[in-house]
């Protein structure tokens, strides 16, 4: 999807029936699966910045923090005219010719 330009996001689920604590298997949402959406707390923020990408999800607690970074670099035929560019989490990387 991203290699035909497409923006796409995720968020977590949970398809909660019986609570572990009531004898099942399950876990109420947001106990266990997670998302995090980098925005201000008020729900038209939330709303952009979850359209825009700046989201990532976690199971079990493991994170409740990441940055993310990319930059066109190594050996492909666009690193010469390339280096340099950087996107964060949310934001496209423009390569010449490609868009990742």
């Amino acid at each position: 999807m991203l290699g035909e330009g497409r923006h796409w996001w995720i968020t977590s689920t949970s398809d909660s029936h019986v609570n572990w604590r009531d004898g099942g298997s399950d876990f109420w949402p947001g106990e266990y699966s997670k998302t995090y959406v980098k925005a201000e707390k008020d729900y038209k923020d939330v709303m952009e910045s979850l359209r825009k990408g700046n989201v990532f999800v976690s199971t079990g607690d493991l994170i409740s923090e990441l940055d993310v970074k990319v930059q066109s670099g190594g050996k492909s035929p666009w690193y010469a005219k390339s280096k340099g560019n950087s996107a964060t989490i949310g934001e496209t990387l423009t390569l010449p010719g490609k868009e990742i």
